[in-house]
């Protein structure tokens, strides 16, 4: 499960901020909206509600559609936060466990695996149908205690027999790409 979990991560880097992301892949999806120009800085609009709104708006006049949303980890408690000028909570949070919350009517989930890069982005707004990521080769993995491990220059950095070591190959081969 852990071999899972950190598989999880590096293709969420690599398709939400194109973290060690291969060179056959296109874009990743900051990227992406970067060159649409759909981004928001935050702080633009009144409050961030108003930032979310101007992303809706940006993608809708590119004609692009928002079905839901992926954010950083502590979102939803940032935006239960926001008041309207009475003092009553303008989000609410999903009480149901398990289910996603929602934003504007559509989903928003965080993206709690430590794969988000809060220095990047806060929130990111997209029609997550067009974003296909194709398993071409389920998990593998091998177990080895003989054998050396060198660097790109050719020194050793393990050797496992000498070092009385196992290392383990994990290979899963993954694409991406956008429908867009």
């Amino acid at each position: 499960p852990r071999l899972t979990s950190a598989l999880g991560y590096k293709l969420d880097q690599a398709t939400l901020f194109g973290v060690d992301k291969p060179s056959t892949w296109g874009n990743d999806i900051l990227a992406g909206a970067t060159a649409a120009g759909t981004n928001v800085a935050s702080g633009t609009g009144v409050d961030l509600a108003d930032d979310i709104a101007m992303i809706g708006q940006k993608l809708s006049e590119k004609g692009f559609a928002v079905n839901g949303f992926a954010s950083q980890p502590g979102l939803n408690w940032q935006l239960a936060r926001l008041r309207d000028a009475n003092g009553r909570p303008i989000y609410v949070p999903s009480l149901a466990s398990g289910a996603p919350s929602t934003l504007y009517g559509f989903g928003l989930n965080e993206v709690d695996n430590g794969a988000w890069d809060a220095t990047k982005a806060v929130l990111l707004g997209a029609d997550w149908s067009n974003f296909v990521v194709g398993i071409r080769q389920d998990i593998t993995y091998k177990v080895f205690d003989q054998g050396v491990i060198s660097d790109t220059a050719g020194n050793v950095v393990y050797n496992l027999m000498q070092q009385d070591a196992q290392a383990m190959r994990v290979v899963m081969r993954v694409g991406f790409a956008v429908a867009n």
